[in-house]
């Protein structure tokens, strides 16, 4: 207990000092993010534990990242996440986040003519999507079990993020600047 307690105390106090790299860890986390089909790949550039204040304590953080598809298009990049790690999941060997947060993304959201939604994370992003933005957010956290580090994620925050929606029904274009966005996992649905 004694030596829990130094070693607990000299975490706290790195931290206190500025973030603590865990690149050594990197790997682990940008697999635990990509799609088990390979239909999407998670990459990013730095990888880091901080203190977040007391109300988040302490947060993995990752800068850079950046999604590709399966061809090696560029889907999405965003400035910065931060993710919890469930602890359960660990327990089970299984690198999982049960909270991801986006943090400052820039967030370009057009509907054509036909209906079709054009989405894009800071210029890169989806075209014609076909499913409806509640059905895409539906599909990312419906849980049949605790098989895949996908299925411990509990919500999904986007924090202070500059939202335009382009429509052409509606005339001028419509902006929203420091846009918090939070979907959570329910029991009973999102």
């Amino acid at each position: 207990m004694a030596g829990g307690a130094i070693v607990l105390a000299a975490v706290l106090w790195r931290l206190s000092t500025g973030p603590i790299s865990l690149a050594f860890l990197a790997p682990y986390v940008e697999e635990a993010l990509s799609a088990d089909d390979a239909s999407y790949r998670v990459t990013f550039t730095d990888f880091r534990l901080t203190w977040a204040g007391w109300e988040r304590t302490l947060d993995f953080r990752a800068s850079d990242v950046q999604t590709y598809s399966v061809d090696g298009v560029l889907l999405a990049t965003v400035p910065e996440i931060a993710f919890e790690l469930s602890v359960a999941a660990i327990l089970r060997g299984i690198i999982a986040p049960v909270q991801l947060s986006l943090l400052g993304p820039d967030i370009h959201l057009t509907r054509d003519t036909q209906g079709k939604l054009n989405l894009k994370f800071n210029g890169s992003g989806f075209e014609n999507i076909h499913l409806k933005p509640a059905e895409a957010i539906e599909k990312v956290l419906n849980r049949d079990s605790l098989d895949r580090p996908i299925d411990y994620l509990q919500s999904i925050t986007i924090s202070g993020a500059t939202l335009t929606v382009h429509n052409p029904d509606l005339s001028p274009v419509w902006i929203a600047n420091n846009t918090d966005v939070v979907v959570r996992r329910m029991r009973d649905g999102i």
